[in-house]
């Protein structure tokens, strides 16, 4: 499982890129708590070891000078939220559960909507996260505002549907024995989590921020996923980290991992077809060898110096050494909730393309295996018009015209507008509009002249016989 996971990167719908300063947030409290741990022997087993303490109640809050490097606030949502926050959509979260305490939730999110869950790892509640992770994922997608709060989440009126495949990993000291079949009970549960997702029907997305290398795909989990796909649901998965990390959070994974220049970087689920395999970009908005680089990768969001829910207590930041593609894999599955809100009617495989499409990158025909189609770009996803020419990624509804040169000439076409169809319609209707009420006072006036004939008539006879 993948983990380390306005004005910051405020990206407009239409920017390209974003260059930000590091600041090093957190780094003296990583040394504190890495020397505490050293201190009292094997640190237990959490989410971040770094900068969020188990059963803490503290409430992290940016300073002025921080914000522009936390990840949670790279991408300003005021307008998109204007639209959509989610409502009526539902998330299957795959992860660790969410933590209660005396079943309570975490304060940031307490009022968010949660819808019957399950869990697989035999202790039938999940309600109850060892980990810490599913909680801080939660936590991306559907943490609350507040006055007071540092952060909300990016569909905070969308429903999480908590489908629980881990406990806590076992200890640094494990034998080998003891994290194989760790490893092999999170492998055999993501297949029954996929499934059980799959088969809800109230399950719009389904968000999996688990990362298996090549020995993770086997035939059960191949075609756990492509039922998912065939039944409509949306399924992001984490791209996966690589082993050339700087620090920072990890969690536990299905199989062991491959460095980021791998010939066998692809993973699980993520790398099959018809899944948004997501990838995470540093406190500068690039994408470093922190995280994987392969043909799995088909977006690009925040995953670095991210703000979330730390157990059923507090409030931490996190990723702060190095970017998540766990925290990266929730973000966009609350963007994918926004825009299935907005597009209730749309099929899985459209709201897909949406977010594909609608990505933005420097290159508008194509993906590469660093940030594939682009960096999310939830406004875009949101309104984007599908007219069957934009650049990119296939739709699958409209077919794409192909293109009729013209001889001799030199000039090259206009960039397409996704948004442009639909002002070009409007004009359309306006102009018609205006044409309409040309023609119908024309049709008035003629009327008009048709009734006053006869009365004209009438008073002519009248005279001649006068």
């Amino acid at each position: 499982m993948d983990r380390r996971k306005r004005k910051a990167w405020r990206w407009a719908a239409a920017s390209s890129a974003i260059v930000l300063g590091f600041s090093g947030i957190g780094a003296t409290a990583s040394a504190q708590v890495g020397a505490s741990a050293q201190a009292k022997g094997p640190a237990p087993m959490w989410f971040d070891r770094q900068n969020c303490e188990k059963d803490s109640a503290k409430s992290y809050n940016p300073k002025d000078e921080e914000r522009n490097t936390i990840g949670t606030y790279a991408l300003d949502l005021t307008e998109t939220h204007k639209l959509t926050k989610g409502k009526k959509a539902t998330i299957a979260l795959i992860d660790t559960g969410i933590a209660t305490n005396n079943n309570n939730l975490n304060p940031a999110l307490t009022g968010a909507s949660f819808g019957a869950g399950v869990d697989l790892t035999g202790g039938n509640n999940f309600r109850v996260d060892n980990d810490g992770h599913g909680t801080a994922d939660a936590s991306i997608i559907a943490a609350q505002p507040g006055k007071t709060r540092s952060f909300s989440g990016v569909a905070p009126e969308a429903t999480i549907v908590p489908v629980k495949v881990a406990n806590e990993e076992p200890q640094e000291n494990a034998d080998a024995a003891a994290i194989r079949a760790y490893k092999q009970s999170l492998a055999a549960n993501l297949v029954k989590g996929i499934s059980w997702a799959a088969n809800n029907p109230s399950v719009d997305v389904i968000a999996i921020p688990i990362a298996g290398d090549s020995s993770a795909s086997n035939d059960a989990l191949k075609k756990a996923t492509e039922d998912a796909i065939s039944k409509g649901k949306v399924v992001v998965a984490a791209a996966g980290n690589s082993e050339n990390r700087r620090g920072g959070s990890s969690s536990p994974s299905a199989t062991s991992t491959s460095s980021a220049s791998s010939s066998e970087n692809m993973r699980y689920p993520a790398g099959y077809e018809g899944v948004i395999g997501v990838t995470a970009a540093d406190s500068q908005g690039n994408v470093n060898e922190s995280v994987v680089h392969s043909d799995a990768v088909k977006l690009v969001a925040p995953g670095q110096n991210m703000i979330v829910a730390n157990g059923a207590t507090g409030i931490c930041l996190t990723s702060t050494q190095a970017p998540s593609t766990s925290y990266a894999t929730a973000y966009v599955a609350g963007v994918a909730a926004l825009v299935k809100a907005r597009h209730p009617r749309e099929s899985g495989r459209m709201i897909t393309y949406r977010l594909l499409s609608s990505a933005n990158r420097a290159s508008a025909a194509s993906s590469n295996k660093e940030r594939g189609w682009g960096f999310v770009n939830p406004y875009g996803a949101v309104t984007m018009v599908d007219d069957g020419q934009i650049p990119g990624p296939t739709s699958p509804v409209i077919q794409r015209l192909k293109p009729v040169p013209t001889v001799g000439s030199k000039v090259p076409p206009e960039p397409h507008d996704p948004q442009g169809n639909g002002r070009k319609v409007g004009i359309i209707w306006a102009g018609a509009g205006v044409g309409l009420t040309v023609v119908l006072l024309i049709l008035a006036a003629g009327r008009s002249r048709m009734a006053l004939r006869p009365r004209e008539a009438d008073d002519d006879a009248d005279n001649a016989k006068g």
